[in-house]
């Protein structure tokens, strides 16, 4: 319990901030590995919004994803985005939507995937789903019901999504 947290590697600060800061602003990947879990997808920054700190990223497979950019990093080249696994929406049997999209008023992203493992761990499910772009969890409610090999639609709110 603090109201400041160093995040230290190899002797070095990495980050230094609120708890929620850390957690949900990592500076990079290894930040946001030491703190929790984190799904990372690489992708390339193609326009940016720097009044709101947002950038356009495109992943591999052509989708592109709005996140928020961390401080420190440029306006162009490649990124990683990350998002945590409690932070991922999911919709069944639905159409991909594009970015922009609104949950509750919230700007977000949507990525089509399909589920590849499911685990009940009590309190919450692990799922394991695969998108073009790569493997994706998500950590979800303890009575979700998803079909093996089911075609999902993830969201993610464009803020809880950060490329570095």
């Amino acid at each position: 319990m603090s109201d400041q947290i160093a995040v230290m590697s190899g002797g070095k600060i990495l980050q230094q901030g609120s708890p929620r800061e850390i957690y949900l602003e990592p500076v990079s990947s290894s930040v946001a590995r030491i703190v929790g879990n984190v799904n990372v997808l690489q992708g390339v920054i193609v326009g940016g919004r720097d009044a709101q700190r947002q950038i356009e990223v495109r992943l591999p497979s052509g989708q592109s994803l709005r996140c928020r950019r961390a401080e420190a990093k440029a306006s162009e080249g490649n990124v990683e985005v990350m998002f945590r696994p409690e932070l991922v929406g999911v919709r069944l049997n639905e159409g991909g939507g594009e970015a922009g999209t609104s949950i509750d008023g919230a700007a977000v992203n949507s990525l089509q995937g399909r589920v590849n493992r499911v685990d009940f761990t009590g309190d919450h499910l692990k799922v394991l789903f695969q998108t073009a772009d790569g493997e994706v969890t998500a950590k979800l409610a303890p009575d979700v019901i998803l079909p093996k090999d089911g075609e999902v639609t993830l969201t993610i709110k464009v803020e809880n999504c950060v490329a570095q």
